[in-house]
């Protein structure tokens, strides 16, 4: 009996663990950014093709860049907006965006955005902040 309770345990441990990974920590170095893309996927979770629609009319991009983000890059929905939100402000073509945060994701995208040339506080990055809340 002892035993089970120790593997049980053990399982729950390892469970947490690897739904902890999965979280989503977007490390924009705002918090509040980071609330509105944490919010951006929790809202669309896995109804990325009419959200891909509102991408593309949005930001003014063919449908299929936006598709590959999903697709090819596999972002989330809020990944895809960002990589959107930042090849329209800054003038970097959507690929370049979305390869810089491919290579930096896990620092995130203040480091992407550090790369870019992007300063928190600048007005492109608080038109970021407004283009995130589009969904809401």
């Amino acid at each position: 009996m002892k035993q089970s309770f120790k593997y049980l345990y053990l399982l729950l441990l390892v469970s947490m663990q690897l739904h902890a990974a999965d979280i989503y920590k977007p490390k924009s170095g705002d918090s509040t950014l980071d609330a509105s893309l944490i919010a951006i996927n929790e809202k669309i979770k896995n109804n990325t093709e009419e959200f891909s629609r509102l991408l593309a009319s949005e930001f003014q991009a063919p449908p299929e860049k936006v598709n590959i983000l999903f697709s090819q890059f596999e972002f989330t929905a809020a990944d895809a907006l960002m990589t959107l939100s930042v090849a329209d402000l800054s003038g970097e073509p959507i690929n370049g965006v979305a390869k810089a945060y491919m290579e930096n994701k896990k620092n995130g995208w203040g480091y992407t955005l550090y790369q870019l040339k992007i300063e928190k506080g600048s007005k492109i990055f608080e038109q970021i902040k407004k283009d995130a809340q589009i969904v809401y």
